[in-house]
């Protein structure tokens, strides 16, 4: 006995319909598509796939704590299950939230930079914090009473003029460099790069300032 397969589509779905019937000995299989042109009936033997094992590596982020005050800044660590407060470059526990451009061009940023502002009043940066995220008229004249000098930017914003830098500079850009001085003081410590940071935000900044 053969078997003849053919296959016809329906009209409700355009699926393919199997009819069989019985002609002989030998079973005989013909399979016609919608164009009415054959298709190869393949037989594929499926095994099973057995992945190679691969071990599961775990990268640690490095995640420390900064808190960023309008005097002192500090930076803290994961050491044993608890928080460690990391020392600076120069030994402290705390560094000067200040910022300060040199005569000579030089960048400085924390104890360094808090000992030559006497010298370098109108070029050192500090209390800036009080500046971030405010407009120019949300600033009162006690806090505009610093020894460098205090402008209105293009947009209506506080910008802090660098005379020596050549560029008045946003608040936002001074904090940032006190930020990564922490940063990088705690990657000396930890001896490894920091990947990321949580920052505390004083309760009173509004949405503008904590952004």
């Amino acid at each position: 006995m053969s078997a003849r397969v053919t296959a016809q589509p329906t009209m409700a779905s355009g699926a393919v319909k199997i009819g069989k019937s019985f002609t002989g000995s030998r079973q005989a299989v013909g399979v016609s598509g919608f164009a009415g042109k054959p298709l190869k009936a393949r037989a594929v033997s499926m095994g099973r796939r057995v992945a190679a094992h691969q071990p599961l590596r775990v990268v640690a982020e490095k995640v420390v704590g900064i808190d960023l005050g309008t005097t002192n800044s500090a930076v803290a660590a994961m050491e044993g299950g608890s928080p460690t407060i990391v020392t600076n470059s120069e030994g402290g526990r705390t560094t000067p939230s200040v910022v300060a451009y040199a005569k000579n061009g030089d960048r400085l940023v924390g104890q360094i930079a808090k000992r030559q502002g006497v010298v370098n009043p109108e070029n050192t940066f500090f209390s800036v914090k009080r500046f971030i995220g405010r407009r120019w008229d949300e600033v009162g004249e006690k806090d505009r009473e610093v020894p460098y000098t205090v402008l209105k930017g293009d947009t209506g914003n506080v910008k802090i003029k660098g005379a020596t830098a050549g560029k008045d500079f946003a608040a936002e850009e001074i904090s940032a460099q006190v930020l990564r001085k922490l940063c990088d003081d705690a990657a000396s410590y930890l001896g490894d790069t920091v990947t990321k940071a949580v920052i505390t935000v004083p309760a009173y900044f509004n949405d503008s300032q904590r952004q």
